[in-house]
């Protein structure tokens, strides 16, 4: 038995519209419906829900390869969530991204980096980021916002051009179909 209330009547009392009827033990109890359910738009979301948002769906990703999710209410060393694999495997520190980044930061922290490649599709690539910043990091280290004579700490990557995507089409977390689970 769940914890909501119920309230038992027979069929002949009326029950309003936004109710459902059902049987049970011989009586008719009716809930309230459930409420009508609308898809939101990303875009109109502010910083803190797109960051529950992702959360939410990065961990669905990582449920269908056998990760269990655990969002951090406070970073810890530098994660956002912590992902643990349900075969006794390495626990990652992921922190969440809505786009590939690089921080200074997080350099020497064993972090991942975890950020929507298809919203629509719900894939995501995860990558090693001190493990990629050695692969990026003379696209640049000489930039404004990395470089040691302005005092940048990260770089960030608007969009992803074609040869990005081949660089990470290995760091795509695989979506699992129904038919295969």
């Amino acid at each position: 038995m769940t914890s909501m209330k119920m309230k038992c009547t027979s069929l002949a009392v009326g029950v309003s519209s936004s109710s459902a009827v059902f049987p049970v033990y011989g009586k008719s109890c009716y809930y309230p419906m459930m409420p009508e359910f609308q898809y939101i738009a990303y875009s109109k979301l502010n910083a803190r829900q797109k960051e529950n948002y992702n959360f939410h769906h990065l961990a669905a990703a990582l449920a269908s390869v056998g990760f269990n999710s655990i969002r951090l209410s406070d970073d810890y060393e530098g994660a956002d969530l912590i992902a643990i694999p349900n075969n006794q495997g390495e626990i990652l520190k992921i922190q969440l991204k809505g786009r590939m980044e690089f921080h200074k930061k997080y350099l020497g922290k064993n972090l991942y980096i975890a950020f929507p490649c298809d919203r629509g599709k719900n894939t995501w690539y995860l990558y090693p980021h001190d493990e990629l910043v050695s692969i990026y990091l003379t696209r640049f280290e000489k930039t404004a916002s990395w470089g040691e004579l302005t005092g940048g700490e990260f770089y960030t990557f608007p969009k992803l051009t074609q040869s990005d995507k081949v660089n990470l089409s290995g760091y795509i977390i695989p979506v699992a179909h129904v038919d295969s689970v």
